[in-house]
């Protein structure tokens, strides 16, 4: 006798170890997933960080002035600012001092040694894996709106739960989910 087709007790069985296969695999996908999300915030609030460290190594002073030469409280970039960061409306982008030279820095190298210019000193910043906007609580730096030298000064994301955790003067919530590199 010839067999076209599968039984139905062969048709369960083959759903039967697909679907434990599923059943292991699927955690694994979603943790891995997890996981490359926090390692690229992660680099990428060191990157942000790194590229004001060298904005300030370059030009003597922190990128935190707006068009008026004014200090600012807050630093962001594309994407949503958290709500509990929101109400902070003294702020410029990244992109204004270490993407376009917004202020018209002297370029560099300058061969007389004076400060200049030597950008850009990041390429596109784009939103956190979340779609938040990176922060970074300005306030405090030289040259910001109220410079503090004992207050911590952070690079940030706001992590999976989209609130930003750290307190904007700096008290870093280790119980929360932000990812941070500290400037000060």
């Amino acid at each position: 006798m010839n067999r076209k087709g599968f039984t139905l007790i062969e048709i369960v069985i083959v759903l039967a170890i697909i679907s434990i296969l599923a059943a292991i695999i699927t955690p694994l996908v979603v943790n891995s997933l997890k996981q490359a999300k926090l390692a690229k915030a992660s680099a990428d609030v060191k990157t942000l960080g790194e590229a004001m460290v060298n904005f300030r190594k370059d030009l003597g002073f922190w990128p935190v002035k707006n068009a008026s030469n004014n200090g600012v409280d807050m630093l962001y970039g594309s994407g949503t600012i958290p709500s509990n960061w929101n109400a902070y409306s003294n702020r410029i982008t990244f992109d204004y001092h270490l993407v376009d030279n917004s202020n018209n820095y002297r370029r560099g190298p300058s061969p007389q040694g004076f400060p200049c210019w030597n950008g850009p000193y990041i390429g596109e910043i784009k939103r956190d894996p979340w779609n938040n906007s990176y922060l970074v609580n300005a306030r405090h730096l030289e040259g910001a709106s109220n410079p503090d030298y004992t207050k911590k000064v952070w690079v940030i994301s706001a992590g999976e739960n989209k609130v930003v955790d750290t307190d904007f003067n700096g008290v870093l919530n280790t119980n929360g989910d932000d990812l941070t590199f500290r400037l000060q």
